[in-house]
């Protein structure tokens, strides 16, 4: 019906599935998955909320369908968009259904160069919803956040790269979606690489503390998570123009990246060990054994920083109890009746 009478179908759609009544949200979401349907639904979709528009007041019409009246206006001359969204800022104070609705078709939409680079106004509004959001919608943002920058200028990017990674790292550790993960090291990746020779220090900074959670999701137990990791920590290598780092990550001597963040990055030792501590509840075995090994590490016990000695020594006691109730666990036998 939606190719042979597009016109109907989105009338239809909004007279007996809206989009802010739950059971429209899954047609709505459907039809703006793809890229023929979604051309079809929105050009159509103008119109028709051009035309109720004239019948009943702005606001009211919003109330329903602000995220699909976002989507029809992408439509606009460039600047004529931008205006509208700075204006309405659809996208915030959303529903998570409503959000994830708007998201699929802003994602499909964006894939398509010139869309892409229209799409640029929204992106202070994404870097929220990576923060708020719940993992589908930040999955879509992550979609959409990866379109526009590729159509953008190094220039564009810079001011926004910090933010942006403040976002992303906290993503790298999502337990219950590994697409999640890959999506937003593959992100981290890729702006590196678009700001490469224009980096701050505190995009640095941003950077190594990224380097520890990159280096023990190299044995992720999603395969593609582990190589994206291998990817991006060998970007921040080059980023930081750390040739050992970039030479190990290269041969893949996983083994030793542990021992050169340490041993290369003395100031950061604390924080390295304070952040894998994090990794000894991970619901990844592998994850869990990597932060073992790297922080089970005795002869920091008598580094020569007091900080480091107190904390290295708090570690290896969480480390024996932890070891000493999963011995428990293992030789604790039921009751025989």
């Amino acid at each position: 019906m939606l190719e042979q009478c597009p016109e109907e179908a989105v009338r239809l759609l909004l007279d007996t599935a809206p989009p802010g009544d739950s059971s429209g949200l899954e047609m709505w979401e459907m039809m703006l998955s793809t890229p023929l349907a979604v051309d079809l639904v929105l050009v159509q979709l103008f119109k028709q909320l051009q035309q109720r528009k004239q019948k009943m007041l702005f606001c009211t019409l919003m109330e329903d369908t602000s995220c699909l009246a976002l989507l029809a206006s992408i439509y606009l001359p460039g600047e004529h968009f931008a205006r509208t969204y700075e204006f309405w800022r659809f996208l915030r104070h959303q529903s998570q259904d409503m959000l994830s609705v708007a998201l699929s078709g802003i994602a499909t939409l964006s894939g398509i160069p010139e869309m892409g680079r229209k799409m640029k106004v929204l992106l202070p509004d994404l870097l929220e919803v990576l923060e708020q959001g719940n993992e589908h919608v930040q999955l879509k943002a992550l979609r959409v956040c990866r379109n526009v920058l590729r159509e953008l200028r190094r220039e564009e990017v810079i001011p926004m790269a910090v933010e942006l990674l403040d976002k992303l790292l906290p993503l790298f550790d999502n337990e219950l979606f590994s697409e999640l993960r890959e999506i937003s090291i593959s992100l981290f990746t890729e702006l590196l690489k678009k700001v490469a020779g224009k980096c701050k220090r505190q995009m640095k900074k941003r950077v190594r503390r990224g380097l520890l959670p990159l280096f023990f999701h190299m044995s992720d137990d999603t395969r593609s998570v582990a190589e994206a990791s291998s990817q991006a920590l060998l970007a921040a290598a080059e980023l930081l123009k750390w040739q050992q780092l970039q030479d190990l990550v290269k041969t893949e001597q996983t083994w030793r990246i542990g021992e050169c963040l340490l041993l290369q990055d003395r100031t950061r030792a604390d924080d390295y060990l304070d952040q894998s501590q994090g990794y000894l509840d991970n619901a990844q075995d592998t994850l869990r054994m990597e932060a073992i090994r790297f922080i089970a590490l005795y002869p920091l016990e008598h580094d020569c920083t007091p900080s480091i000695r107190c904390l290295a020594t708090q570690t290896i006691s969480i480390l024996s109890t932890l070891r000493v109730k999963a011995e428990r666990r293992r030789t604790k036998r039921p009751w025989c009746c």
